[in-house]
């Protein structure tokens, strides 16, 4: 009788320590941002440019960011398809879009803006982050698309250009040409204190800017517009130590392996150098939605892999093409994305016999949760 009690005793001081362990592990990061996705809309989203109506959301400048919602009547403000395109919300029905640029000015910059749940910490890191897909109507894409945290309210009078110098934009000062496709521009930030505005957009001088002329996606009919517009969605600031990473410059596969447990017998620093070393062999090119051909930074990837099969003469490379069920009518499209990549290879000196070719179509699907089929269309590049 007197071990039951005891048992009984400590029974809820066993329990306790577990579940509040089970509530930390299930604790979500603090994201700073409110509204983040656009998904509370105070009315009915009528016409272009009321990104006001996704409170607390505005414009910086005069010229107008617009709101895009699956609720809309206007075919041009609705959701999946839309004035600019067509585009799955990454969450949710809602997302925004903004102009990054505009050929000879013609078309004016926007500019979204936000004010945070609370200012940052002086001396403390966040991760600022969000997601931006180029409009398959407009016939630019650019780089330097990026966020500025200010202490004050940034409020411009007119629609010409900010000049604020945004803390987080791509090191690599990507050119973000993928229609079809969420991709994310991220950057870790140190804050000063009192840091409570985000401002995202683009800061660069047409000067300095890299522009590229985007094709217009089979399927619109609609003039391509003079422009570099983007959609964007899933917006946050979060403490940097809520989060794994925060570096949207880094491939796929190659992230830094800090995260990797040291939890083992034996030592942990050579099974990091292990996962790098593994990490290294695998280059993922991905391709547009039914496309098979090369950009400028797919390319560019292409070219490390030769120099590198250059200095190792007895290497090779196991090329391995995929597709999603939903480009299932465009014939042999697994083929033809690894011939494009085969193609170039030979042309800049690989001789064929070190090159193998594989065409998975949709087998070993990468994982869609969250409307992100794009993830199939890709073509793996083994190096051995």
């Amino acid at each position: 009788f007197m071990k039951n009690f005891i048992a009984t005793l400590l029974t809820p001081f066993i329990i306790l320590p577990t579940l509040s362990f089970a509530q930390e592990q299930d604790k979500k990061p603090e994201n700073l941002v409110p509204n983040p996705s656009f998904e509370e809309v105070e009315k009915k989203v009528k016409e272009p440019g009321q990104i006001d109506l996704a409170t607390p959301w505005f414009s910086a400048s005069t010229a107008p960011v617009d709101l895009y919602s699956k609720k809309a009547k206007n075919p041009q403000i609705t959701v999946p398809r839309n004035n600019y395109g067509e585009e799955k919300p990454l969450t949710g029905d809602n997302y925004a879009g903004f102009t990054a640029y505009g050929y000879k000015n013609k078309a004016k910059r926007s500019y979204i803006e936000v004010k945070l749940t609370k200012p940052l910490e002086a001396g403390k890191e966040y991760c600022v982050k969000f997601h931006i897909s180029s409009a398959d109507i407009s016939k630019y894409a650019v780089n330097d698309i990026g966020a500025y945290l200010s202490k004050t309210k940034v409020v411009a009078k007119s629609d010409e250009k900010l000049n604020n110098v945004p803390q987080i934009i791509s090191r690599k000062h990507t050119v973000y040409t993928k229609q079809f496709y969420w991709t994310p521009v991220c950057g870790v930030y140190k804050a000063k204190g009192g840091e409570q505005y985000l401002v995202i957009g683009n800061f660069t001088d047409d000067a300095k800017l890299k522009v590229v002329k985007q094709r217009r996606p089979r399927g619109f009919t609609t003039p391509q517009t003079y422009d570099a517009y983007y959609y964007i969605d899933d917006v946050s600031v979060i403490p940097a130590e809520e989060v794994k990473s925060c570096d949207c410059d880094t491939k796929p596969g190659e992230q830094r392996m800090e995260t990797v447990k040291r939890e083992f017998e034996s030592d942990p620093n050579a099974i990091v150098e292990e996962q790098k070393a593994a990490a290294a062999k695998v280059t993922t090119i991905m391709f547009d939605e039914k496309k098979s051909n090369l950009t400028e930074d797919d390319i560019k990837l292409i070219d490390g892999i030769i120099a590198k099969m250059k200095a190792q003469p007895e290497s090779k490379v196991l090329l391995e093409g995929f597709i999603d069920p939903s480009e299932s009518d465009v014939v042999d499209l697994d083929k033809k994305r690894v011939f494009a990549i085969y193609k170039y290879m030979v042309s800049k000196g690989i001789a064929k016999e070190r090159i193998e070719r594989k065409y998975s179509n949709s087998q070993k699907l990468a994982d869609t949760t969250g409307n992100k089929p794009q993830a199939n269309m890709r073509v793996v590049i083994t190096f051995k």
